[in-house]
């Protein structure tokens, strides 16, 4: 048992995701060169992505129907960037 959870852990840390299971922003993305490193619940329905942007950090932001990305720091009514800690996470240069 021990061993089919290790190989399953491995296996989904060598890739987030197929095309077919990004929204099509974060496809585009891809096609760009980007890299979709993880994933995160974001405020107001929204999904946030850290992208590996050759060697660059960002956060990205996908409407709730997929259909848009927005791409920055998103603050919440506090002043905090939502996003910050998973761009820590990441070990990436943001």
């Amino acid at each position: 048992m021990l061993k089919v959870v290790s190989w399953m852990l491995a296996f989904s840390s060598s890739s987030f995701a197929t095309d077919s299971e990004l929204p099509k922003p974060l496809s585009i993305v891809e096609k760009q060169g980007g890299e979709v490193i993880s994933r995160f619940d974001a405020p107001s329905q929204m999904t946030g992505y850290v992208i590996d942007f050759k060697g660059n950090a960002i956060t990205v932001y996908v409407t709730e129907d997929g259909q848009y990305m927005l791409a920055g720091k998103m603050f919440d009514a506090n002043g905090q960037d939502v996003g910050a800690n998973e761009l820590r996470v990441s070990g990436l240069n943001g």
